[in-house]
């Protein structure tokens, strides 16, 4: 089905099969203040929260500087270690609350290293960050998981929805083109590569890791909250190679860091202890008998330096960006939990910058150290290392052309409000089509610019451009048209009542987790709207059990009796209902029809349904059986009615349908599916 672009009025559709947390930033620096962060700890390693402005002392370049403020900055508590609680695997499947930007405590960017990962150490890196998402992520906190050997095309977007975090874990795999690679990681046999060629690789790869973390705090540096790097690598050289470049790179890196208020903590993910014998994998290197010849000393000897260099970079970072390097210790779930504990409060420390800060020797800026002294006795400070002497530039003064509009609310975790979006996806699998994507997109009409014509026609041009993230990054078919809308008279005031509805259908080659993401663009005023959603594509030719997309519209009187005389309802939520199903607004005491499918079930199943209100469960069905009576075999078609009346309150909400199969496998006995909507006082839902 080619994209269609409609007036929602007038479209029919068919049922488809201390002080808070700051977003201040960091280390802001311009031609007359410089702003750094730093963390203080007492003898134990607990933080210090009660410091006064006259307890600090700053110097830049080893010149005193004049303190302007200081204020605390609390963060988010965290949970004591192993206090995840023990849930049904139901309960796994609960749907995250909407994320807002003025809830975002922290933002963690998980960096998996892959051109610096051995097989074996991918798997371990891969069981921490399930054991860090599961245990040590609260609610408003940021997430994403990332690698450096995938590129920019698989960058994935920010959530709190753990169900996408998991699914980019499950999908980590070893990088051939490691760095870090050994003849163990492929069956045992060397390549016969020259040393030079050898070297060159690492350079290029130790490259590349450097050049996917930069554009990753590229990324963050417009996310709210105490952002955070934790790079999981096996290590990352400055001086093997002789390459200044390679040091200059790390340099501009940790300053890129710090202008946008990342703390970068590295987690060299080796064994602590070597297996007989020495492995790519070792921590470090087997201990010098007395008894060994000369040779082995000396080649044991050149192996822990090898070891320390490669750990060179990685302190680099940390110490360069105020954060950690963490190593020695085989728990790496364990090294990352040090990372948030140390973000549970910091400072920030203001002064005027001194004369000739931003001069520059050959048109280059000069690099600034500070230091930050804290006078009370028994305690240590952390902060960064120093920044180089350019000014910020001020954010939003650059205009913004189609490209890099589009690309920022692609990128953003948080939906664009400029122009109101809705939008409803759920999966298809047509043996003869394959896996697709089927969306609905309301688009609020009265945020567009209509220009004047002549005859009182109106014009509006609107870009929709929609792509869906998978495993391999953004699908190839990624969908950019633009479109232009005239009306006039009672069908342009209706336009604006009603909004205009997109419909498409996303074609996928194969079946899985994607993110589909949807960008609205007015090209006349440039203003943006944007939404997304998570869909999982079940591989239903394996019998796995599936639940389709909730459709919820509103319900009317003729709608409600069919549905409670025993009919399929069908046809009734096609012809009988007003409102959309991708606008999903409802107004108090309304009934709301729903509907969904059930695939690849069995003879035995139960259904329940669930409502949620800001992350908390407010109303919920006992299991009620559902027999195979009608349709074909493992196919399920669910209708029902739901009235918004007390004790509801106005606000958002997630209807969540939980399905199990009590004849199926074990594996695959559960499934879910959900969706939100808006419930508002207003008869008039505005």
């Amino acid at each position: 089905m080619l994209p269609r672009l409609c007036f929602a009025a007038l479209l029919t559709l068919p049922l488809v099969s201390q002080s808070p947390q700051s977003s201040t930033p960091l280390l802001r620096i311009d031609v007359q203040l410089v702003q750094v962060d730093a963390v203080v700890t007492d003898s134990r390693g607990r933080h210090v929260t009660d410091l006064r402005p006259e307890e600090f002392e700053i110097r830049q370049d080893g010149r005193r500087q004049k303190i302007t403020h200081v204020s605390f900055i609390a963060g988010s508590p965290t949970p004591p270690a192993g206090s995840k609680l023990k849930t049904a695997p139901t309960e796994k499947m609960t749907p995250p609350p909407s994320v807002r930007a003025k809830d975002i405590q922290r933002t963690y960017a998980l960096v998996v290293d892959d051109l610096g990962l051995s097989f074996e150490s991918t798997a371990r890196v891969r069981n921490a960050l399930k054991k860090f998402v599961d245990e040590d992520m609260q609610p408003d906190d940021l997430v994403a998981v990332l690698t450096t050997g995938r590129g920019a095309a698989a960058f994935q977007q920010f959530t709190s929805d753990k169900r996408i975090l998991h699914a980019a874990i499950e999908r980590l795999r070893f990088n051939l083109s490691s760095r870090a690679a050994s003849s163990s990681d492929f069956g045992g046999f060397t390549p016969v590569v020259d040393e030079r060629d050898q070297e060159w690789a690492r350079q290029h790869f130790t490259s590349g890791t450097m050049g996917a973390v930069q554009y990753i705090i590229g990324g963050l540096r417009g996310l709210p909250g105490r952002k955070s790097v934790i790079l999981f690598s096996q290590g990352l050289t400055m001086n093997r190679f002789g390459n200044p470049y390679l040091t200059e790179h790390l340099r501009h890196l940790a300053d890129a860091a710090n202008r946008s208020g990342v703390v970068i903590y590295t987690v060299d993910v080796r064994p602590l202890a070597a297996p007989e014998g020495f492995s790519a994998d070792s921590r470090r290197p087997p201990t010098v008998e007395a008894a060994k010849p000369v040779d082995r000393i000396q080649h044991d000897q050149g192996e822990k330096a090898v070891l320390l260099d490669s750990q060179a970079g990685l302190n680099y970072l940390a110490k360069q960006t105020g954060g950690l390097f963490l190593k020695d210790d085989n728990d790496l779930a364990k090294l990352a939990r040090q990372s948030i504990e140390d973000q549970s409060g910091y400072y920030l420390i203001g002064y005027r910058a001194e004369p000739g800060t931003f001069e520059q020797v050959r048109g280059a800026p000069l690099f600034h150290r500070i230091n930050v002294k804290v006078l009370r006795s028994g305690t240590q400070v952390r902060t960064r290392a120093g920044f180089l002497g350019t000014a910020d530039v001020p954010e939003g003064s650059a205009p913004r052309t189609r490209g890099d509009s589009i690309a920022a609310a692609f990128a953003s975790p948080f939906h664009a409000a400029e122009v109101p979006v809705r939008l409803t996806s759920w999966f298809d699998d047509e043996p003869e089509g394959g896996p697709s994507i089927l969306s609905m997109v309301h688009i609020d009409a009265k945020s567009l610019y209509f220009a004047e014509e002549a005859d009182g026609w109106r014009r509006a041009v609107v870009d929709v451009i929609t792509v869906a993230v998978g495993e391999a990054g953004p699908s190839v078919n990624r969908l950019d048209r633009t479109y232009t809308v005239r009306a006039r008279g009672p069908v342009y005031e209706s336009l604006l009542k009603e909004g205009l509805m997109y419909t498409t259908t996303h074609p996928l080659k194969v079946p899985g987790p994607f993110q589909y993401r949807v960008v609205v663009r007015d090209a006349m005023s440039g203003k943006i709207g944007s939404a997304n959603q998570f869909v999982e594509v079940p591989a239903l030719q394996k019998g796995q059990l599936a639940v389709s997309g909730v459709v919820l519209l509103n319900a009317t009187n003729d709608t409600v009796q069919k549905l409670g005389a025993g009919g399929s309802g069908d046809d009734a939520l096609v012809e009988q209902t007003g409102g959309h199903p991708a606008l999903r607004r409802f107004r108090y005491g309304q009934k709301v029809a729903y509907s969904y499918r059930i695939l690849n079930a069995r003879a035995r199943v139960e259904t329940e349904l669930r409502l949620y209100r800001d992350g908390s469960l407010v109303f919920h069905t006992p299991p009620k059986e559902v027999m195979a009576e009608d349709g074909p075999a493992g196919l399920r078609q669910m209708t029902g009615v739901l009235t918004l009346g007390p004790p509801l309150l106005t606000g958002y909400y997630l209807l969540q349908v939980l399905v199990t199969d009590k004849t199926g496998k074990k594996k695959q006995n559960a499934a879910t599916s959900w969706m939100d909507f808006e419930l508002l006082l207003s008869p008039n839902l505005e």
